[in-house]
C-alpha cells in the first residue's frame, strides 16, 4: 500500500490556524516581555536615584567627620601647649625656690 504525503486542504486549514494561535501568543509574549523591561528599567532608576542619595549621605557624613577631627587636632595641639607652657611654669618656679633656697642658707 501507497501511502499519500500530500497535504489535504484540512491540514492546511490546520495549520494555518495552529499558526495564528503562535503568532497571537508569540504577540502577547513580546508584549509582556516589554513591560517587563519598562518594569526593571524603573526600578533601575530608582535604585540608581537610592545608590545616589547614598553616596551623597556618605560624603556628607565624610565631609563632617573630617572636620569633627580636623577640631580634635587642633584642641589637642592647645592642650598639648598648654601643659608644656604648664611644665615650663612649674620647671622656672622650682628654679626660682632652688635659688631662694640657696640664697637664704
Amino acid at each position: 500500500m501507497v501511502k499519500n504525503n500530500n497535504a489535504t486542504k484540512t491540514d492546511i486549514r490546520s495549520l494555518k490556524a495552529y499558526i495564528k494561535r503562535l503568532e497571537k501568543n508569540t504577540k502577547a509574549d513580546v508584549k509582556e516581555l516589554k513591560t517587563d523591561v519598562g518594569s526593571l528599567k524603573t526600578n533601575m532608576k530608582i535604585l540608581e536615584n537610592k545608590f545616589d542619595n547614598l553616596k551623597t549621605d556618605m560624603l556628607e557624613m565624610k565631609v563632617e567627620i573630617l572636620g569633627e577631627l580636623k577640631d580634635m587636632r587642633e584642641e589637642s595641639a592647645a592642650h598639648n601647649f598648654s601643659h608644656m607652657r604648664i611644665n615650663d611654669d612649674l620647671q622656672n618656679h622650682d628654679e626660682q625656690i632652688k635659688k631662694l633656697e640657696t640664697a637664704t642658707v
